[in-house]
């Protein structure tokens, strides 16, 4: 949990349950106490949206139990949790103090952040301060591992350093919900940059890369935008209020990738993979739509309702020869053309020169 106020030193004890308590063996304790950490989770996630009768639904407990929850995270935690008509939202949340993790914890943890350092999700300064801070929770033969990634810090290139930087005020606007001025280069005409305010609403992991999805006052609708295409970014004094029906889910629709403000109406996609290419494919969920069959001869048909856009012309392309496109027809023409394209560039012949200064080998 993150602190924006003096810390305190959170024990769960007597005094901070209800009279009317659960079990008290130690296996339901663990269970309550992860049961509100989750609610904190799911409140200072999406504020004003968790209603009681929401969490209810959600955790499969009683509304009365969600009471008794919420009583120990407003006076045993010392949360400042306010309700509201639409649902319940944090003012102010203290940090938890101590944390203890087993060894299979610790090891998540530390392959979190070496995942959080390479793709650039977290700048060396935060990255250190957080190994730091969980340092004597680690188990001493973990120790090591820590000192790898505190010393590594220096493999992060100027990309990764700008996305950390970028991704670190995306979110502190996102979380104090303040609006981003940034300047934003397109990835069509000729990488045009254009200056807008955006209104984070949900940031997400998306390849190798990171995408937010937010309200632009430039084309006043919600859009994705992808964060290495901010060049510059700068946080506002403006506030503002995510809708309360927001759903990255139905905002995703029947899009692909990055690029939703590419509009097509879904169509019924069918392609056919080797069983190795189907291996790699299955691995990850591309889209909600996502099915799957496996056929007599070990190939796979997988299926999907999209629109047909660019990008996801180019994500076909990319799987090669082990992919083929059964329906529709207009896709099957559209991944021939590229690959056509392709051919006759590598047909044409060179003078065997190299251009530019890059070293061989």
């Amino acid at each position: 949990m993150c602190a924006h106020e003096p810390s305190y030193t959170v024990g769960m004890n007597a005094n901070a349950y209800p009279t009317d308590r659960e079990p008290t063996g130690r296996a339901e304790e663990t269970k309550r106490l992860a049961r509100i950490l989750q609610v904190i989770t799911l409140i200072s996630g999406a504020p004003r949206r968790w209603t009681r009768a929401a969490l209810s639904e959600r955790l499969e407990i009683s509304e009365r139990q969600v009471d008794k929850d919420l009583q120990i995270i407003r006076h045993g935690l010392r949360c400042e949790l306010v309700h509201a008509r639409d649902g319940y939202y944090f003012t102010r949340l203290p940090e938890l103090l101590p944390v203890c993790y087993t060894a299979p914890e610790a090891l998540a943890l530390l392959t979190a952040l070496q995942f959080a350092r390479d793709s650039g999700a977290l700048e060396q300064g935060s990255l250190a301060g957080a190994l730091a801070r969980t340092e004597g929770a680690l188990p001493a033969g973990l120790l090591p591992l820590v000192r790898t990634l505190q010393s590594a810090g220096v493999r992060q290139s100027s990309q990764q350093q700008h996305r950390a930087a970028v991704l670190s005020l995306l979110q502190t606007a996102y979380n104090e919900r303040r609006s981003v001025r940034v300047q934003y280069e397109t990835a069509s005409r000729a990488g045009e940059r254009s200056q807008r305010v955006l209104q984070p609403y949900a940031i997400e992991l998306h390849g190798q890369s990171w995408l937010v999805i937010a309200h632009d006052s430039l084309r006043e609708e919600v859009r994705d935008f992808a964060v290495d295409r901010i060049v510059q970014a700068e946080l506002l004094d403006e506030r503002y209020e995510i809708p309360a029906d927001f759903d990255p889910e139905q905002h995703r629709g029947a899009g692909w990738g990055v690029l939703r403000g590419v509009h097509a109406e879904p169509r019924h996609i069918v392609l056919r993979l080797s069983a190795d290419e189907a291996r790699r494919l299955r691995d990850d969920k591309h889209h909600p739509s996502q099915r799957e069959e496996q056929q007599p001869d070990g190939n796979w048909l997988v299926s999907f309702e999209v629109g047909i856009t660019p990008e996801l012309v180019r994500w076909v392309f990319r799987w090669g020869t082990g992919c083929e496109v059964l329906a529709p027809e207009e896709l099957r023409a559209m991944v021939r053309e590229m690959a056509g394209r392709v051919a006759d560039m590598h047909e044409r012949k060179t003078d065997g020169s190299v251009c530019g200064t890059l070293p061989p080998g």
